[in-house]
């Protein structure tokens, strides 16, 4: 009894690592450039926004979406708050950055142009809106990041970041960059992912 018992343990010790090694693949499937590198990134692709300075004018401000009910959301903007008080100036520019609750797309567009925000960044939890978010900023000058890659596949946001063979790679939605007056240089281009 003891030896099967003893079998019968080592078979669902084996099933538990099988499955616990499965799970962390999937993780290492799924994981996303860290936040304070993609802060350092975007700083780095809005310097090369040729729009950015006529955007931003004196002071370059930045918001962060998050949406309600999301603690992942949450989570990373304050940590993308916090990666990018680091930095210095962003595009030769004195930066604020603000952590703001997304309402809905119209609302968004409206605050994007009272507040002159020359970059959007989408955090977690926007996958119901991405659609409602494209729409609403077409035509207004605004750069938006996210940090979920299908954000930018699918036009919520013109930049993101993704891991491919373990290297960060920049994401650039083209068609929504030009509905929303981004206008990245060549050199961006060539090394990007970019979505037609």
């Amino acid at each position: 009894m003891n030896r099967a018992g003893g079998t019968a343990g080592r078979l669902a010790l084996a099933v538990v690592l099988a499955i616990f090694a499965w799970a962390m693949q999937l993780v290492a499937d799924t994981s996303v450039v860290p936040i304070g590198l993609q802060a350092q990134l975007t700083a780095k692709l809005a310097a090369h926004d040729k729009g950015m300075l006529a955007r931003a004018g004196a002071v370059l401000k930045i918001a962060l979406l998050t949406k309600s009910g999301n603690a992942e959301s949450a989570s990373t903007a304050t940590h993308l708050q916090a990666a990018f008080e680091g930095l210095g100036p962003i595009a030769g520019l004195p930066h604020q950055q603000q952590v703001v609750p997304f309402v809905d797309a119209a609302a968004l567009a409206a605050l994007v142009k009272a507040e002159s925000l020359a970059i959007v960044y989408l955090t977690q939890g926007f996958d119901g809106d991405v659609e409602s978010i494209r729409t609403a900023l077409d035509g207004v000058s605004v750069m938006t990041c996210a940090t979920v890659p299908d954000y930018v596949a699918r036009g919520g946001a013109v930049i993101g970041f993704d891991l491919v063979s373990g290297k960060s790679k920049i994401l650039v939605n083209l068609p929504q960059a030009k509905k929303q007056s981004v206008n990245l240089d060549s050199n961006v281009l060539t090394i990007a992912t970019v979505f037609k």
